[in-house]
């Protein structure tokens, strides 16, 4: 009895389960590698599953641009573009509808995690001898579905002006810096050979300041002292008094001090950061030397 019970629940459970109208329980897709040429395969997936109306299914997919089909529930393999998919249940009650795979791009990125570089909006700006660690930031280089795929990386670090390969997305990078200007770049490539670059400029500021454009026997040097909130002048050839503007990126002025060739340091109690400085003469205005100083 208990038996014949449970038997005529279970049957009255599929009788309203199968009663209801055929839907969707899941439909999408995964996206798809960037490719270049048109034999590579983008790994894209698409997937349906209904739900009500009165299994068995079919499944029927089309790639429109292509008319290449498959009869399975998720198709695999693919390449971006739309793509149609009928499901039949067993009374000819069907379910149309249209997926889009979309592309992955790779995208080149990196930071730097030592924490002695400041980020600014070109890349990086610290004082000379630094040292530097870089980590892989990347996205899109790989796609979920294919864990396994290739990962290759080339970096410049700016020194000597080679490219390293790598294929470890995880491996830091390590540079030391003197002073000067560097540009350090990062090519992202996927497994189709689609590619993105980044560049960042490494700014490295050394003890002896900004020498300005003057004679080999005159110039104004100016750096800073942030711990004890100083600014340090060299004058070197000038006599005449002399006015220093200092001002923020942003173009602000945030300090203008008068003084001569004879001062060697000015109080500057502005907050870290980088900041562009003028200095002129006092009578004539001539501008005597430009620069940027990190504080």
């Amino acid at each position: 009895m208990r038996t014949i019970l449970l038997l005529s629940a279970f049957l009255a459970f599929q009788a309203e389960v199968f009663s209801q109208p055929l839907s969707w329980d899941q439909l999408g897709s995964e996206p798809a590698y960037c490719r270049i040429f048109s034999y590579q395969s983008g790994n894209g997936t698409v997937y349906a599953s209904p739900t009500g109306g009165t299994p068995p299914y079919t499944y029927q997919w089309t790639k429109l641009s292509t008319a290449m089909t498959s009869t399975n529930a998720t198709w695999g393999g693919l390449n971006p573009g739309l793509y149609k998919i009928v499901v039949t249940d067993a009374t000819m009650a069907t379910l149309i509808d249209t997926v889009e795979v979309d592309s992955i791009n790779p995208v080149a990125n990196f930071g730097e995690i030592t924490g002695n570089l400041n980020p600014t909006s070109f890349g990086y700006t610290g004082f000379i001898y630094e040292e530097a660690q870089f980590i892989n930031l990347s996205s899109g280089f790989a796609n979920p579905n294919d864990p396994n795929a290739d990962t290759t990386f080339f970096w410049n670090l700016g020194v000597t002006g080679d490219w390293v390969l790598s294929e470890d997305v995880n491996e830091v990078k390590y540079e030391g810096y003197s002073t000067g200007d560097y540009d350090v770049c990062l090519v992202t490539i996927n497994k189709n050979g689609c590619s993105d670059t980044i560049c960042k400029q490494v700014h490295i500021f050394g003890p002896v300041g900004i020498e300005s454009d003057e004679s080999d026997t005159k110039f104004i040097t100016i750096y800073s002292s942030p711990a004890e909130k100083i600014l340090h002048l060299n004058c070197n050839g000038f006599s005449e008094n002399m006015v220093v503007e200092v001002f923020s990126v942003s173009g602000n002025r945030v300090a203008v001090f008068e003084t001569n060739s004879n001062t060697t340091s000015i109080p500057f109690e502005e907050s870290q950061g980088i900041y562009v400085y003028t200095v002129k003469g006092l009578m004539s205005q001539e501008i005597l030397a430009t620069g940027k100083l990190m504080h």
